[in-house]
C-alpha cells in the first residue's frame, strides 16, 4: 500500500495500475491512479496504454545511451 501527504495523499487508497519490466540490470516500475481516490475503471483502457508507453518506450529510449556507453 502506498501512504503519501500533500496533493497525491488519496493515492494510497485508491485503485492503481502497475506495470514492469526489466533493462538490463534495471527495474521499471510505474504506478498510476487518480489522486482524488476514484476507481480507474473508466480509464483502465488509457491507464494501461500510457503504463505500457512509459516503460516499452520512454524508459528505454532513456537507457540506451547509458548502455551504448558501456
Amino acid at each position: 500500500m502506498l501512504r503519501t501527504d500533500g496533493d497525491a495523499e488519496e493515492l494510497g487508497r485508491a485503485d492503481t495500475q502497475l506495470g514492469y519490466n526489466t533493462y538490463g540490470h534495471y527495474l521499471m516500475y510505474v504506478v498510476i491512479g487518480r489522486t482524488d481516490g476514484e476507481a480507474l475503471t473508466e480509464a483502465n483502457d488509457a491507464v494501461r496504454t500510457v503504463v505500457g508507453d512509459v516503460l516499452d518506450i520512454w524508459f528505454v529510449d532513456r537507457l540506451s545511451p547509458r548502455r551504448d556507453v558501456q
